[in-house]
């Protein structure tokens, strides 16, 4: 888990500059992330944050009066290894639950699993579309 500083609004446009401006920092967060180094991340993260201060001028400009204004936001970067079919197993029990009926016991064989991440902003609420 890990907080990093990421364009919450802007032009389409913007966000590929803030690609662009900060590549290494991203291509380094990548790295972390599919080799599973948490700290590694961490200190990118970091890295990143930095990165985002030095050009926040840059990407914060305004050059048409008709673009959306670019607000910089952290998001939570959260990942974690979870059963092929947690969400089935979640809905199943829930559905279960609603109805009334007596919740299926789980499968005895465990199942494989995937990586999966999740991205939440932090601190208020999103920007509005």
């Amino acid at each position: 888990r890990c907080a990093l500083p990421v364009i919450l609004q802007g032009s389409a446009e913007r966000v590929i500059e803030y690609r662009q401006r900060l590549a290494d920092e991203l291509g380094m967060l990548r790295q972390a992330i599919e080799s599973g180094d948490e700290p590694g991340a961490r200190a990118v993260t970091d890295a990143l944050a930095a990165g985002v201060e030095r050009d926040r001028t840059e990407l914060t400009r305004i050059e048409d009066v008709d673009d959306p204004r670019v607000i910089i936001g952290l998001v939570s970067l959260t990942m974690n290894e979870q059963p092929v079919d947690a969400v089935l197993t979640a809905s199943s029990l829930a559905a279960a639950s609603i109805l009334g009926r007596e919740q299926p016991e789980p499968a005895g064989a465990p199942s494989a699993s995937l990586r999966v991440m999740q991205i939440a902003p932090i601190g208020g609420r999103s920007p509005r579309r």
